[in-house]
């Protein structure tokens, strides 16, 4: 697609436009004056136009997440990741109640049996995880409205500091 049909010289537009026996310096910079306001507008129609490209090249996909997050936030060293979550299965421990034993590792066993937390494997899970360095500075609440405007519907997310 052909962008630069907005690409607009008011200057050669107000010289090409005046009749010939006007084409003075006083005429061209009085009409240069009056078409000032339009240029102005014209100038926020590009700015807004290149910021809605962009809203609009921006998806779900983690790339491209990515790549908004590290542009909004750390725009020199582009630190912020995102990973998928990792779903650990619950370990059930019985309680004193139900006076069944509680085995968590046996002696002859090499592996233990790790014990999550809620969050960790409960029914809260997330779908991914954002990983963002200690040492930057950010707005959490601008950061999870950028996120919740591009991603999935449904799916759930933690901001993680490493």
């Amino acid at each position: 697609m052909a962008y630069n049909v907005y690409d607009i010289d008011f200057k050669k537009l107000v010289k090409w436009w005046t009749p010939y026996p006007l084409r003075k310096i006083f005429w061209l910079t009085f009409l240069g004056v009056l078409l000032y306001p339009v240029a102005q507008l014209h100038q926020l129609l590009l700015r807004f136009q290149t910021a809605k490209l962009y809203q609009l090249k921006i998806n779900s996909q983690v790339c491209y997440l990515e790549q908004m997050l590290n542009d909004s936030f750390d725009l020199t060293l582009r630190r912020i990741y995102i990973s998928d979550a990792i779903w650990y299965l619950p370990t059930y421990i019985y309680q004193e109640a139900e006076l069944k034993p509680v085995y968590v590792k046996k002696e002859g066993e090499d592996t233990p049996v790790y014990i999550y937390t809620e969050s960790e494997a409960g029914e809260f899970r997330d779908d991914f995880v954002v990983f963002v360095p200690v040492g930057l500075v950010f707005n959490m609440d601008e950061m999870k409205g950028k996120i919740d405007s591009y991603k999935l519907s449904g799916t759930s997310y933690k901001i993680q500091i490493f």
